[in-house]
């Protein structure tokens, strides 16, 4: 194993990670970090006699039973997470399938012209992904109080450092009122299996793969069961990157047509889920910089705080936006 520049991280869990991967039988290999994001889980790319694999540190988080339940019930409808070879629940380990280094991101970064299909095949994996049936599954229920408990992050990162703090109780209990008063609309559209994170970083394109098989999935352990539009939201709306109009025109299309659902409400769902979803982004960004002492992520906010000026725009929207206006909180 090499042991120069393995980082703090693996420097402190050597032994740990060695006894798991010698128990699948590797034992001389190279083990490199792969880029960490908004989450506490770590991923390591092993590279040995037996090819290449990514050891996933689930140790802080403690999601592995959900990430192996979910990826089962992917599997067995037709689509692609890694295969999971090896387990220790105790530790918080898994080794699983390495997909390659082709993340949606990066990838159309090089290719800008398959922007277009590839945003086609994730809405295609999006509509098998509503077809599953889920009488059995054993997942929580995308609910008011979930919903708004992720409401609360930008109450409590955002707003309570931008308003009065004498207006601050008042104007929280207001917000998640104002919200509970139109998650009803939810119930418009059908409730399907939601993996919550269903975006270009969290995907992958997988070469000498075809149809469906070509996208990876990854980041699917926070699986509810909850309104239909809300994944193709996550990728459409994405946070790191620009999604141009006319693809976004055209997935939205191709998803309400091949599953049958009303314009109306199909559109009424994503209005409210984006300004839900984009509130609780905007909170996670805030609690990142002013807790987590990471800063990079204000850099994506201005994009995020457009798809909430955007949603405020439409008629459903409106109670949401009189509060805004209330309170003089105003689109960066």
């Amino acid at each position: 194993m090499q042991n120069e520049n393995l980082g703090e991280h693996i420097a402190q869990h050597y032994l740990s990670f060695h006894r798991f991967l010698a128990e699948f039988g590797i034992n001389a290999y190279k083990i490199n970090p792969l880029p960490a994001d908004c989450s506490a889980r770590r991923y390591y790319r092993i590279v040995s006699e037996l090819g290449s694999h990514i050891l996933m540190d689930s140790s802080k988080d403690h999601s592995l039973g959900a990430f192996i339940y979910i990826a089962s019930v992917l599997r067995k409808n037709g689509l692609r997470p890694p295969a999971i070879l090896k387990t220790d629940l105790k530790k918080g380990y898994l080794l699983i399938e390495d997909f390659g280094n082709a993340v949606l991101t990066k990838y159309l970064l090089a290719q800008p012209e398959l922007e277009m299909p590839c945003y086609e095949l994730c809405t295609e994996a999006l509509i098998k992904l509503t077809k599953i049936e889920t009488t059995d599954l054993q997942i929580t229920h995308y609910n008011a109080e979930l919903l708004n408990d992720e409401v609360r992050l930008f109450s409590e990162w955002y707003l309570k450092y931008n308003i009065p703090p004498i207006s601050y109780p008042s104007a929280q209990d207001e917000l998640e009122l104002i919200f509970n008063s139109l998650y009803e609309t939810l119930n418009n559209l059908p409730q399907v299996l939601t993996l919550r994170d269903f975006m270009a970083d969290n995907l992958m394109i997988i070469e000498n793969a075809t149809g469906i098989d070509k996208l990876g999935i990854l980041d699917f352990q926070s699986a509810v069961l909850g309104n239909c539009a809300y994944d193709l939201l996550s990728l459409l709306e994405d946070a790191r990157r620009d999604v141009p109009p006319l693809v976004v025109q055209k997935c939205k299309k191709l998803f309400c047509s091949q599953l049958g659902l009303n314009a109306k409400a199909f559109e009424d769902s994503y209005t409210l889920l984006s300004l839900q979803r984009n509130l609780k982004i905007i909170g996670i960004f805030h609690r990142r910089n002013l807790k987590d002492q990471e800063p990079r992520y204000l850099d994506y906010l201005p994009r995020v705080w457009q798809f909430v000026k955007a949603s405020l725009e439409k008629d459903i929207a409106a109670p949401l936006k009189n509060w805004f206006d209330k309170h003089g909180i105003f689109i960066k």
